[in-house]
């Protein structure tokens, strides 16, 4: 029996009476790399802002790990095990890697006493040190984000996110601003992630990473989701082909 980790049901979105996501019903199974990608204003971000609670919807509901959570603030989703990165690497700019690691760390201890707890326990610190030579930034514990390139800023960004224990974890453009040797790295760095058995949803604009990357696709324009299915029969899909051309989905 398939066991899904994360679905939606009729999930909307909308903004001033435009519908940013629109009636969009889909399931992740555990274990997955579930890929979302479309064009330019399709609905990607928002649709995970809402699974990440960001933003609550406007209809329709979220599940994940057997619970409702469309309603759930973002700590109690991080707590039930919902880790997510951004588009642009948010970090702590004035913190040293080690720091932005430790701080980031501590969001998964529940409730005031696990914010209160010391940060500086050698059990965090050798935690951190092993994130550290797991994303590949061994030994660069006192660096500032700002001192790292683009490819490992986006291994902080997702080493901050991995160290909150997450079964599931969301990448929203983990490629942006990379070029093309750093893409293959970064995609050999996500299915190590995989192997850890972590299931993971990512959205990105490079199709060939996604198509690499992900076991099920689901493609989105206008909103709405016009595809789900391998990637080798949505390279095929005339709707999908049609979206990334600029023609409505369904058009002659």
């Amino acid at each position: 029996m398939t066991e899904w980790i994360l679905s939606t049901e009729n999930l909307s979105r909308s903004f001033g009476g435009l519908a940013a996501v629109d009636q969009v019903s889909f399931q992740v199974k555990k274990d997955e790399v579930f890929g979302i990608v479309g064009p330019n204003g399709a609905g990607k971000s928002t649709l995970f802002n809402l699974i990440a609670g960001v933003l609550p919807p406007s209809h329709g509901k979220i599940e994940a790990f057997g619970h409702r959570i469309d309603r759930m603030p973002t700590q109690k989703r991080c707590w039930l095990g919902i880790g997510r990165t951004f588009q642009a690497a948010q970090m702590f700019p004035t913190h040293t890697i080690g720091e932005s690691l430790l701080s980031a760390g501590s969001a998964k201890h529940r409730g005031v006493a696990g914010w209160l707890r010391p940060v500086d326990l050698k059990s965090d610190r050798q935690e951190m040190l092993e994130f550290l030579d797991f994303i590949g930034l061994a030994g660069m514990e006192d660096l500032l984000p700002s001192e790292l390139t683009n490819l490992q800023q986006q291994k902080l960004a997702i080493g901050m996110a991995l160290i909150t224990d997450p079964q599931l974890l969301l990448l929203d453009e983990p490629s942006g601003g990379l070029i093309e040797a750093e893409v293959l790295e970064l995609l050999a760095f996500i299915k190590s992630i995989r192997v850890r058995g972590i299931t993971i949803v990512v959205i990105d604009h490079k199709m060939r990473l996604m198509m690499n990357l992900s076991d099920r696709i689901m493609v989105m324009s206008a909103g709405k989701m016009i595809a789900l299915d391998v990637p080798k029969k949505i390279a095929s899909d005339v709707n999908v082909q049609n979206a990334y051309l600029g023609r409505p989905a369904g058009s002659d």
